[in-house]
């Protein structure tokens, strides 16, 4: 018998990110998404926004976060998930592609005939769910992707970071030289969204260093090509009194 859920939680955020992208060029990009704190977009206050929380904030789509541990706040949503897995019965699936199919027709039911109201389907009840009113194409998403509201939405945060033995501290697994002096100290990391910069701050709220972000930009979000080693590092300049 085929059992692909211990499969799931292991699913990549480039393979969710070429769904997503099937989905917005059937049915357009929505003005949000809303997450619960799972994998490939799991984050939490003191991680940095991943990559793929950032892909869909430069395409113009608002990132709703669920609280921990309420799935009522997704309530609808989650209901739905619950019927959509009695109706397909995953447990009896034996490949991919027959669950696969087995969804689909699931959905395909609830959707379309169903009686959900009164007797109407939910495409009777809503179908201006089937106009497009925020078009999406893949050949045009490095144009789609604003940088200014990705910017704009690092520049919300504020993550704490601890320095290593080196003098270093890791952003996107990248290494940043700050000070051996500063060593085993946690300091804080704030993003200036007009001058691109990273700035790091002590407990005092003395900006001790800054560097210029290089590894946000819209090729690295749209191919969420994070930095992969660590051996490298760049030196954030120190901040100057003038």
């Amino acid at each position: 018998m085929f059992s692909p859920s211990a499969s799931f939680e292991a699913v990549p955020a480039s393979c969710v990110q070429q769904v997503l992208r099937q989905w917005f060029e059937q049915w357009g990009r929505p003005q949000q998404i809303q997450f619960d704190h799972g994998h490939p977009w799991c984050t939490s206050n003191s991680n940095l926004p991943t990559l793929f929380e950032l892909w869909l904030v430069g395409l113009g789509i608002d990132v709703v976060w669920s609280r921990v541990r309420h799935p009522q706040d997704n309530g609808i949503v989650e209901r739905s998930h619950r019927t959509t897995q009695s109706w397909s019965a995953p447990g009896y699936c034996r490949s991919l592609e027959q669950l696969q199919h087995s969804l689909d027709q699931a959905i395909l039911l609830q959707r379309q005939f169903y009686p959900a109201v009164r007797g109407r389907t939910r495409l009777e009840l809503h179908p201006d769910l089937l106009i497009c009113t925020r078009p999406y194409r893949r050949s045009q998403e490095a144009q789609l992707c604003s940088l200014q509201r990705v910017y704009a939405y690092l520049a919300q945060g504020c993550w704490q970071r601890k320095v290593d033995a080196s003098g270093r501290i890791s952003l996107y697994n990248r290494n940043y030289t700050v000070a051996r002096a500063l060593a085993k100290q946690r300091l804080w990391v704030r993003f200036d969204a007009s001058t691109g910069d990273w700035l790091v701050f002590d407990d005092a709220g003395r900006e001790v260093a800054r560097t210029l972000v290089l590894e946000i930009n819209p090729t690295v979000i749209c191919q969420l090509q994070q930095y992969r080693s660590t051996a490298k590092h760049r030196t954030l300049f120190p901040k100057t009194t003038p």
